[in-house]
């Protein structure tokens, strides 16, 4: 297995024999950002949720 190092700017792939064998030019590293909705918010959510399934049925059941 080879490893990547750095040259510059550049990134290599360099085998364990020390040739280099790709060249990763113009490679810009990124994060990803995520989103963990907060505990209380989504407790409301889930219960607007929940009476509108409920109010729904009501209504639906009530003209049957």
């Amino acid at each position: 297995m080879g490893k990547i190092d750095r040259e510059g700017k550049d990134i290599v792939y360099r085998q364990d024999d020390g040739e280099i064998t790709a060249y990763l030019t113009a490679y810009e590293e990124r994060e990803a950002v995520t989103h963990e909705g907060k505990h209380g918010v989504r407790i409301v959510l889930y219960g607007f949720v929940a009476f509108a399934m409920i109010y729904l049925a009501m209504i639906l059941f009530r003209h049957l």
